[in-house]
């Protein structure tokens, strides 16, 4: 339930003129790319399963686990990230309150834990050693469409 029936808001399962009607010619590029690798993917699972293996489902797999993390190496932070985010959490925090959105201390206990979760991230991906050579980090989805 929580997943998309489909992911038809990705630029690769747009059709070809709704492609082309972007006049971004590296885009279209990049996709076709993309449904060329995908498809090689399948054919080498299909190729290699026990079982049956429908490319629909293969791509609807595919992309709710790409739509859902990100790897690549973890190059850490500079102290003017880690300092933007800290300030972005003050802020949220005097707006809240101001707003009358949240009480002081829920926007204290909600301020802690995200201020927390700074420095946190960078011990926790320091010192293991396969986070460090591939950080995969799950993406939140409450904004994305369903």
């Amino acid at each position: 339930e929580s997943l998309p029936q489909d992911f038809s808001s990705i630029p690769m399962n747009w059709s070809d003129s709704e492609l082309a009607a972007l006049e971004y010619p590296p885009l279209v590029e990049n996709v076709e790319k993309q449904r060329e690798e995908l498809a090689k993917a399948f054919a080498d699972a299909a190729g290699g399963c026990e079982f049956a293996l429908n490319e629909e489902d293969f791509v609807w797999a595919v992309q709710a686990v790409r739509s859902r993390a990100f790897s690549g190496p973890y190059e850490g932070r500079k102290a003017s990230d880690r300092s933007a985010q800290l300030a972005f959490i003050a802020a949220l925090l005097v707006g809240g309150v101001a707003s009358g959105a949240v009480t002081l201390e829920n926007a204290l206990n909600g301020a802690f834990v995200a201020a927390l979760s700074v420095p946190l991230t960078d011990f926790f991906c320091r010192r293991i050693r396969k986070v460090e050579e591939a950080c995969s980090l799950p993406r939140c989805g409450l904004f994305e469409p369903r």
